[in-house]
């Protein structure tokens, strides 16, 4: 880990300022951090009729929630100490969230459409474009990551 920490460097094509690789990890974390907390203050669980299963659903949704904050605390610990270890197991980790967080918005979504019809839609897409974009975040962070064992072999 090098003393001088580079938040904006030149881009490849020399028009504009970047984010350096370090940066935009970083902001990736905070950024899903902050969603997290959002999601926590703004979650919906008593419009629906309760039942067994749909409180199933609820608490693995919250636990699903308490395992992206670990994973991103994962994020924003392997880009500060620059830790290709964690980094990887940042991505796998989220490899995983987001394949059984598909699974719970689909079971969700089924749920909803039950109880609130069309509008469930309105809950659907949001969270399957939140997964998408987490989705899309980890080659950038795997990138990151061989930079790193590029820089220092372990």
């Amino acid at each position: 880990m090098d003393g001088n920490i580079k938040i904006l460097t030149q881009c490849d094509d020399d028009t504009c300022c970047c984010l350096t690789q370090r940066s935009a990890a970083a902001v990736i974390s905070i950024i899903c951090l902050t969603s997290c907390l959002l999601d926590l203050v703004l979650s919906d669980s008593t419009l629906i009729p309760s039942c067994e299963l749909k409180d199933h659903l609820d608490s693995l949704k919250y636990v699903l929630i308490t395992l992206y904050k670990i994973a991103n605390m994962l994020l924003l610990l392997g880009s500060v100490f620059e830790s290709p270890l964690l980094l990887q197991i940042y991505v796998w980790y989220m490899l995983g969230y987001i394949i059984i967080g598909f699974v719970v918005v689909i079971l969700d979504f089924c749920f909803r459409i039950l109880s609130e019809g069309i509008s469930s839609f309105l809950f659907f897409v949001p969270d399957v474009i939140f997964l998408f974009v987490m989705f899309r975040c980890l080659p950038l962070v795997d990138h990151y990551k061989k930079h790193l064992e590029r820089v220092s072999p372990t």
